[in-house]
């Protein structure tokens, strides 16, 4: 076991005292505007104490501190909900008494962001859990009860911030870089793999309008074009928008109004093109939002949502997509993304696509629902002030996951785990490359390219 790492995440705004009664007040708030009151009011009866949950959490693997067990955690915030709060029959919670000068003295709000933030948000806690507890719809509580004080760490609220009121998605990556993005897109998917495939652009009552998280469009080239591929060769009729193309949800880590609004940007402009089905790419915690939440929006009515990992596992065992599998002969891991699989439950659509489009992939031991995070869950992997802490506490699990498999290549479905993924491979120099489902599904699609290319006559 080692030794707790210390870290501080940095906040939009800085932490001037550690008063109970500011964090009480934001915690009344949310309790009236959400329904976490019932959920809550159960699971401060209902926890024993029994720590199942410690060993499953990675980072207490790592670190042997009893802090660092999700029940800990839990029991900070289900304390401070038992001592100032009264469930009501209708599943409400009403404030019932103010602190008292002891408990201010008591009360550490730096130690209880820290502890919030040590969490990678992964759920595997809650599949052993004999009571049903949600260990991490209670820490997601405690940071939407910190967002209400303005205590948000800044790349999420920063970029979130962009991308509901600024240019439109996360990166603040312009227009006409999306649409050059796009050209060379076109161009590179020929010059790599030998197909010709257009990349169709703000095509009003298309079937699907595709969105990827936009660093897809930065750092992820081949995953993009190998979905823009696939859905090329189903023969469908889809489009992406050059207008909001960003399927990144930041809001599931910090603050259910933030996702909410998410999600009305990613409705409106579905509304706007006419389109029938949103199609959201690999990207984990971007599926969990939206599959999870759009039935939960207003305006979501008659539009449709679904992973592409269920598009593309369909349209394989439909016969439509027809990859080779001699395409790619390397030892491939698959990494399941623990929005995809204890998020959503998505299990086997990643499992068929690899299944069709490669010789040999293994599975990680443990896998599927029980499968380790990649290390940088729940918004970690974007925080730069946790880079000591993901690296070498729930990344150091990672790691050795990976090395037992022995494999060439390992398979992530998702834009953030790949980013983790990376880092965690450069930084214990593992014998491995990383890349999404769909970088191998584009070489499997690939052609031999002509002996000679035609140019245009002028």
């Amino acid at each position: 076991m080692g030794e707790k790492v210390e870290y501080w995440p940095r906040l939009m705004k800085p932490v001037e005292d550690d008063t109970l009664d500011e964090f009480i007040r934001a915690m009344d708030k949310v309790l009236c505007d959400s329904n976490y009151g019932l959920p809550l009011s159960i699971y401060s009866q209902t926890c024993t104490g029994c720590l199942r949950c410690s060993r499953e959490c990675q980072v207490f693997q790592e670190t042997g501190d009893f802090k660092d067990t999700p029940h800990f955690r839990t029991e900070e915030i289900i304390r401070l909900y038992r001592e100032f709060f009264l469930p009501e029959s209708n599943g409400n919670s009403i404030l019932h008494r103010s602190s008292t000068m002891e408990e201010r003295k008591q009360f550490n709000l730096k130690d209880l962001i820290e502890s919030l933030y040590r969490c990678t948000l992964c759920r595997r806690c809650t599949e052993s859990c004999p009571m049903g507890i949600d260990h991490r719809l209670v820490a997601r509580f405690g940071r939407q009860v910190l967002s209400e004080m303005g205590l948000v760490p800044q790349n999420m609220g920063k970029s979130t911030l962009e991308q509901i009121f600024g240019i439109g998605n996360t990166s603040a990556f312009p227009k006409a870089a999306i649409v050059d993005t796009l050209d060379f897109l076109e161009e590179d998917i020929y010059d790599t793999y030998g197909v010709k495939c257009t990349i169709p652009r703000d095509k009003q009552n298309a079937d699907y309008l595709m969105l990827a998280p936009v660093s897809d469009y930065m750092m992820e080239a081949e995953t993009l074009m190998g979905i823009s591929m696939v859905l090329d060769r189903m023969g469908v009729d889809w489009t992406v928008s050059t207008e909001y193309c960003d399927a990144i949800n930041y809001g599931l880590f910090y603050d259910d109004r933030v996702l909410m609004s998410v999600l009305d940007k990613i409705i409106q402009e579905a509304r706007r093109l006419k389109v029938k089905t949103v199609i959201i790419g690999e990207c984990g915690h971007a599926t969990r939002a939206a599959l999870g939440y759009w039935k939960s929006h207003l305006h979501a009515g008659g539009i449709e949502v679904k992973s592409i990992l269920q598009v593309t596992s369909e349209a394989i065992q439909q016969g439509v997509v027809s990859p080779k599998r001699e395409k790619n002969p390397e030892r491939i891991v698959l990494h399941d993304p623990c929005n995809i699989v204890r998020g959503c439950g998505i299990f086997k659509p990643q499992r068929e696509i690899l299944e069709a489009c490669s010789m040999e992939y293994v599975e990680m031991r443990p896998n599927g629902r029980y499968n380790y995070c990649c290390g940088g869950g729940g918004g970690i992997v974007i925080t730069e002030d946790q880079e000591k802490f993901r690296l070498e506490v729930p990344g150091k699990v990672k790691a050795k996951q990976i090395a037992e498999s022995n494999a060439e290549i390992v398979c992530a479905p998702c834009a953030n785990c790949k980013k983790m993924l990376r880092e965690v491979v450069d930084y214990y120099k593992l014998p491995v490359s990383v890349v999404g489902i769909h970088d191998l599904m584009a070489k499997a699609l690939s052609e031999e390219k002509p002996s000679h290319i035609e140019t245009a006559v002028a």
